[in-house]
């Protein structure tokens, strides 16, 4: 049986006397039209492709941007000297968001003897930011209660729900004088609330190293100096 499109080719293949075209010519029309065909397909084809991958791409942004970060400096005696790195790192991460109730939520939490919420979860900046300035103006003291941080990160996530992911910074020197204990509270953190926690150790020893790297997620542990802490803040990957 002849195809449609070799029919269709026989018909309109006839010079204006009617006689027809030689045979040559009808393949050769036949061999172009096949190209032609077969162009337009791989055109429909890479046009669905990249339909996919824009969408794909698309629904990778908006998880990314869908995100509770926990902010939690140490503001242990240990620190004392150094608090103008941590402010500074601190305020250049913040500054990098947009932030919004159905996007990105940061709180932030310092701790000592005790944990203090400077801000709670939220998406207000500028009162955010007015939070993260105090930092400058305190002078750590006190021993190093990580654990209580930790708490005060679990009620902050309660208060507002789980619909997002959930991401906690810990910015410390040094290892809690409760280890075990701040252990089984970050844990939970990471299991029962299914948080991503970034250990973030600052001109320390290998045994707080150790600490750390067991409280962080895994590939979430990073070690630096301070005058390179703004820098590792800003390379964290909230795209979890």
């Amino acid at each position: 049986m002849t195809s449609c499109t070799k029919t269709i080719w026989i018909v309109v293949s006839k010079s204006q006397s009617g006689e027809n075209v030689p045979v040559r010519t009808q393949r050769m029309a036949a061999f172009f039209l096949f190209n032609y065909n077969l162009f337009t397909m791989m055109k429909t084809l890479i046009s669905l492709l990249l339909v996919l991958l824009l969408s794909t791409s698309f629904k990778q942004n908006t998880d990314c941007i869908k995100v509770d970060i926990i902010l939690i400096a140490d503001m242990s005696g240990s620190i004392k000297g150094h608090e103008n790195y941590v402010h500074d790192a601190l305020f250049h991460f913040v500054n990098k968001f947009d932030l919004s109730e159905d996007g990105v939520r940061i709180g932030l939490i310092t701790f000592n003897d005790d944990a203090k919420v400077l801000y709670q979860l939220g998406s207000d900046k500028e009162q955010l930011l007015k939070a993260v300035s105090t930092i400058i103006s305190t002078v750590p003291d006190g021993t190093t209660n990580m654990m209580s941080s930790l708490v005060s990160a679990m009620n902050e996530f309660l208060k507002r729900g789980a619909n997002q992911n959930r991401v906690v910074i810990i910015i410390s020197d040094g290892s809690p004088f409760n280890i075990d204990a701040t252990k089984q509270t970050a844990n939970d953190l990471k299991n029962t609330f299914n948080s991503t926690i970034f250990g973030v150790l600052v001109q320390s020893t290998d045994e707080n190293g150790q600490f750390m790297r067991e409280i962080s997620s895994l590939g979430c542990y990073v070690q630096t100096d301070y005058s390179l802490l703004t820098s590792a803040l800003k390379k964290l990957d909230m795209c979890i």
